[in-house]
């Protein structure tokens, strides 16, 4: 239904427009005239003083551009929610895989090894669980790189993350390996050849020296230095990992606000409730 901006005169000001005849006489249009047009009227404002399809055709380009700005600005929100959610799980899923290789959790993987070897299962579940650590950090290290121009908070997580989480001469003797993007690979051969020698050294000479010391470089070395960037990546605020996303949010409401004048004050100094008026035309 559209209410006509004429019975919004007659309603509102107390003068009134019908076919084109002259609107009454009234002192309140007549300044509000004099404002936009800089001429004296005081009474008898013919409907051709007006120009009410020009200023319908102006707010009509002025409410598309509100309307464009304004899904820009909620595109551009959305867009930040949604990393900060990825963001989160992705830090967070990092963590955790980092722990499930970490002291008494990488004992439980590798079970009894007083036999001398690893049984099928034991070595199956230690080799995934370190597989799934080094996947979570490179997952987390791809999130990083494809989002690095949000904010200051993201750039400062990558450079931490651009080091490796341990010496990698002691990587590669369990088989992990860094190539020039950061990303870490596993050898699962070779870590599960690491574990074998470990477990039958350790039952030939009657000590947990050689298994010590995998565990070490897997637990206190890779998994400790991947926990470590989860928890400080856990910890940035969150305005600082879309502090440029910020930004483009400020100067977008400001587009937005600037469009948002002609509902405020008018088109051009157009009274309010003329504009409104038209609005309600245009939107009906």
């Amino acid at each position: 239904m559209s209410l006509g901006i004429n019975n919004l005169y007659a309603n509102v000001l107390g003068s009134y427009q019908y076919g084109g005849n002259t609107i009454g006489t009234d002192k309140q249009y007549g300044a509000w005239y004099n404002k936009l047009y800089g001429s004296k009227k005081t009474s008898g404002v013919s409907a051709s003083d007006f120009d009410y399809k020009a200023k319908q055709a102006q707010l009509k380009e002025a409410l598309s551009k509100y309307k464009e700005n304004s899904g820009k600005l909620q595109t551009l929100k959305k867009d930040s929610a949604d990393f900060l959610t990825t963001y989160t799980d992705k830090m967070t899923d990092m963590g955790e895989a980092a722990k499930a290789v970490q002291g008494r959790n990488f004992d439980k993987l590798v079970g009894d090894v007083s036999s001398g070897e690893l049984t099928e299962e034991a070595m199956k579940k230690t080799t995934d669980a370190v597989q799934n650590m080094v996947n979570a950090y490179n997952d987390a290290l791809s999130t990083l790189s494809d989002n690095a121009d949000r904010g200051s908070g993201v750039a400062r997580q990558l450079n931490r993350m651009s080091r490796s989480p341990e010496a990698e001469a002691s990587m590669k003797l369990i088989g992990i390996t860094r190539g020039e993007d950061g990303k870490l690979s596993l050898n699962k051969d070779k870590l599960t050849s690491a574990l074998s020698l470990a477990a039958a050294g350790d039952a030939r000479v009657g000590d947990t020296a050689r298994m010590d010391l995998i565990k070490d470089i897997v637990s206190g070395g890779v998994a400790s230095g991947i926990r470590d960037n989860a928890q400080a990546a856990l910890n940035t605020p969150a305005n600082t990992l879309i502090s440029n996303d910020l930004a483009k949010m400020q100067n977008q409401q400001s587009a937005v606000n600037m469009n948002n004048i002609y509902t405020r004050s008018g088109a051009q100094g157009m009274m309010n409730m003329g504009v409104v008026g038209l609005l309600m035309n245009l939107s009906a």
